[in-house]
């Protein structure tokens, strides 16, 4: 007899719907996402090739 915790027919949720769902739930508190931009911590400039 095997053991079922009933979780094998789960299917997982998207990763863009727990995103929505994430980004709903705090759109509903008040807030609003924001872009920083912040300085690069290298000591020297990266340079795309």
């Amino acid at each position: 007899m095997s053991h079922v915790t009933g979780m094998e027919a789960v299917m997982p949720m998207p990763v863009s719907e727990r995103v929505q769902k994430r980004r709903a739930a705090l759109r509903a508190a008040g807030l609003h996402p924001v872009q920083i931009w912040v300085p690069d911590g290298h000591p020297t400039p990266r340079l795309r090739r």
